[in-house]
């Protein structure tokens, strides 16, 4: 089962919102910094600061209702990853795009 892609936008904006949260201004910017220079856009350096693959699924949870751990039928762990790697893309990209601690991104 694939979340609709609006809603993963939206799973990506609170992430980045709660990074916003949990990371000093100097470790958002060196976050950003270190992953406009990495070669891999599968990595994110949020992860060098905090629990960041938590905050993702707390962000999933909230935003879609969707647990990574799921007794539903429909939805399997291969599903869950899927929707959590594109969310992951999305919030890089808002991340990327940020110019300052301050902006919002959307």
């Amino acid at each position: 089962m694939r979340v609709p892609k609006g809603t993963l936008q939206k799973v990506a904006e609170h992430f980045v919102s709660r990074l916003r949260e949990e990371l000093s201004h100097e470790e958002f910017e060196a976050m950003r910094v270190a992953n406009s220079a990495e070669v891999s856009s599968q990595f994110c350096h949020s992860r060098d600061y905090c629990d960041a693959d938590m905050i993702m699924y707390e962000a999933i949870e909230e935003v879609a209702g969707i647990s990574a751990v799921t007794g539903r039928s429909d939805y399997t762990k291969s599903d869950y990853t899927i929707n959590r790697n594109i969310a992951w893309a999305i919030a890089s990209k808002i991340i990327a795009e940020t110019q300052n601690f301050m902006d919002t991104g959307r």
